[in-house]
């Protein structure tokens, strides 16, 4: 057991690089506005949960980490808080990092080893360090002194309230120079109170995802998976919208929002008794095989505006390799669906699977065609996009690259471009 901590920084970090730290000032935020409504749902989340629902005697601020130089129009009108490096050393007993991907990671290190002393401890947290936190706190030892897999909420907490180290869940850190490993929980999933700005904003009503065997490129930080209830979707997006009626749009990040077809139809209920301002549009995410004629009526009530579809292949073998479960005609007849009722599409598709054959990537060629004359004279909007499959830590095909490059296997901060190019060596440099 330590002391229970009473003053906290998050920092998030999104896309970017940092400069000369020692120099910078950092932007803190002790209330939820809307400068940090997108980029840091995550850690505003992680302050909901033990200010207002656990009611612990901390204060949480926010602080942007990929921002310390922002433009006024970032931040609008507000009369922020910079603190300095110096000062943040001597107020914060525990500074949290939230790293989304590889492309801040680095960054985010430099920074913690500016805030690092002797009275505060470092942790970190999301997707990306999920992902390789063992060897994130071996190489980063003495900067990084722990890293939260996973979901952060009750890790958090224990680290809060100065439980003891090996019994706080998702937990990673050194203990005399070995690295231990607590045991994982399922993911919390609570309402979050936050006040949403007039623009596209960020909502998750569940985590995790219920394709099992994962899509083999999938590197979700995610236990299990888990979801707001009916009623508490409900009332959370109200929330939002009753706390700023300018708020036109939202955008789900469920990584299937259709997952449970029960589910969304019982959501679709509640709001059929109450619906929604007329001009408020959800955007969603969902797995093309899920999208059916009998849901159609629920997203409408929704008012579901857009969906974005990882079609990920046109090739039936490729789909299957990749453990997905849509075909090439669940693309095209879940595309005709939501485009003939005025949803918006968003097709996403990948190319360089291992093994990938010509003929196949034609056939993804011309499943994206497909789509692309499904769309003339519909309602909706299609918008097509395809990017090369990139083995990132935490999934299967990571573990396939890892096998003929086994430096991967003990690195924390790694060039996705190097990863991407090693990658396409193993499996077309005859090609």
């Amino acid at each position: 057991m330590s002391e229970p901590v009473k003053n906290v920084l998050l920092l998030s970090f999104g896309k970017g690089h940092l400069r000369n730290f020692s120099n910078e000032t950092i932007r803190v935020f002790t209330e939820f506005t809307h400068a940090v409504a997108s980029k840091k749902l995550a850690n505003y989340a992680l302050k909901d949960y033990v200010e207002r629902v656990l009611k612990l005697p901390v204060q949480v601020d926010l602080g942007d980490g990929s921002n310390l130089e922002a433009s006024p129009e970032w931040y609008g009108n507000l009369a922020l808080p910079s603190y300095s490096i110096e000062k943040i050393r001597e107020r914060y007993g525990l500074i949290g990092f939230s790293v989304t991907d590889e492309i801040c990671y680095d960054d985010a290190v430099k920074l913690a080893r500016e805030l690092k002393t002797p009275n505060n401890k470092i942790v970190f947290g999301g997707n990306w360090v999920s992902a390789v936190a063992e060897n994130a706190v071996r190489n980063q030892a003495g900067i990084i002194d722990y890293v939260v897999k996973y979901g952060g909420e009750k890790a958090f907490a224990g680290l809060v309230r100065g439980d003891a180290v090996g019994t706080i869940p998702n937990l990673v850190y050194l203990q005399d120079g070995v690295v231990k490993s607590n045991p994982i929980e399922k993911d919390y999933v609570g309402e979050i109170h936050a006040n949403f700005p007039e623009r596209v904003e960020l909502f998750q009503s569940s985590r995790g995802c219920n394709n099992h065997p994962r899509c083999a490129f999938c590197s979700i930080s995610s236990k299990g998976y888990s979801m707001l209830t009916p009623e508490q979707f409900a009332s959370q997006l109200r929330h939002y919208i009753h706390n700023n009626p300018l708020l036109k749009e939202i955008n789900i990040i469920d990584d299937n929002f259709l997952a449970s077809h029960k589910w969304v139809k019982k959501c679709a209920e509640i709001f059929e008794r109450e619906p929604l301002p007329k001009d408020f549009k959800l955007l969603i995410y969902a797995a093309p095989n899920d999208v059916t004629e009998d849901i159609i009526p629920a997203l409408k009530t929704l008012q579901v505006g857009s969906m974005f579809f990882g079609c990920d292949s046109g090739d039936p073998d490729i789909l299957k390799s990749a453990h997905k479960r849509n075909t090439p005609e669940d693309n095209i007849r879940a595309t005709e669906l939501a485009l003939n009722n005025g949803i918006d599409v968003a097709a996403s598709y990948i190319i360089g699977y291992p093994n990938e054959e010509v003929a196949q990537m034609i056939n993804t060629s011309k499943n994206a065609l497909e789509l692309l004359k499904a769309s003339q004279g519909k309602k909706g909007k299609l918008r097509l996009q395809c990017q090369i499959l990139a083995p990132y830590p935490g999934s299967e095909y990571f573990n396939l690259l890892c096998k003929h490059y086994p430096k991967y296997k003990t690195m924390d901060s790694i060039d996705m471009g190097d990863a991407i190019n090693d990658f396409q060596n193993i499996y077309f440099n005859d090609k």
